[in-house]
């Protein structure tokens, strides 16, 4: 997000009495000459600063992960979150509650504290930590801008520049008869289209109906964690399934074209 976003989160939760829930953990994985990440924590801070009296009830719980970003170690069940803006007694319930739990993992816990504090320059693994780092930043990067340019190629679909994290939201263009079809089945017409891409290719995406999207639109997510050899054969894959399903379908047309 921009920090002018940021700002205009901050200032509608604040004004609604809302608790911002920050999902920070692909903090890393920006790819976009330009972009940066800018904290949730950060930017509040700023405002609070020109502006105490307003934001002095702002309330904020920001969240990170081993399971994502870079380091990617989902197994490893390592994460954090910060409260902000809380009172005493309310983060005493929290506590309350995290203690009910069972114990942290250890591995969990070393790969949060190498996560928070990676190795720094004169350290012996600084080296190897930053080529090992810049390598995986790369590979994501590649296959972001790969995978944009593709799906743009493929008739009916319209993706918009993968600037960060792991996923692409396309928008897909179904024929009146694919949705009419989805009708029949009790099936949203993106839920049908992600099946078949399923059932023809084995190929898993998410339908963009269980995430909310407007009346009369379609999307699906997908990623680009899939190696770059592998990313080419899922392609090929959806370049061929979407060509077979617009001829079984009939085009698109009216609200539905593309």
């Amino acid at each position: 997000l921009d920090r002018e976003d940021v700002v205009m989160l901050i200032n509608f939760a604040t004004e609604q009495k809302l608790v911002i829930l920050a999902d920070e953990v692909y903090q890393e994985n920006v790819y976009k000459e330009g972009k940066k990440f800018h904290s949730f924590k950060k930017v509040l801070r700023e405002l609070q600063k020109d502006d105490p009296e307003t934001y002095k009830d702002t309330q904020l719980i920001s969240f990170h992960s081993t399971s994502k970003g870079i380091i990617g170690e989902c197994g490893q069940r390592g994460g954090y979150m910060e409260y902000v803006g809380f009172s005493d007694m309310v983060l005493t319930q929290f506590t309350k509650m995290a203690a009910t739990s069972l114990s942290s993992n250890t591995l969990g816990q070393i790969f949060v504290g190498l996560m928070v504090n990676p190795p720094q320059l004169g350290d012996p693994s600084y080296e190897l930590f930053q080529k090992e780092t810049s390598g995986i930043f790369e590979s994501l990067k590649r296959r972001a801008l790969r995978l944009t340019d593709a799906l743009n190629k493929v008739p009916g679909i319209s993706c918009q520049p993968i600037d960060g994290a792991m996923y692409a939201f396309p928008s897909v263009k179904l024929p009146p008869k694919a949705i009419e079809d989805a009708k029949q089945k009790d099936q949203e017409p993106d839920g049908l289209w992600c099946l078949e891409l399923l059932e023809k290719t084995g190929i898993v995406t998410v339908p963009g109906s269980g995430f909310g999207q407007m009346d009369g639109s379609f999307h699906f997510r997908t990623t680009i964690l899939p190696p770059d050899e592998l990313l080419e054969e899922v392609v090929k894959k959806l370049m061929v399934f979407q060509e077979d399903f617009m001829n079984k379908y009939g085009e698109c047309n009216g609200s539905g074209g593309y």
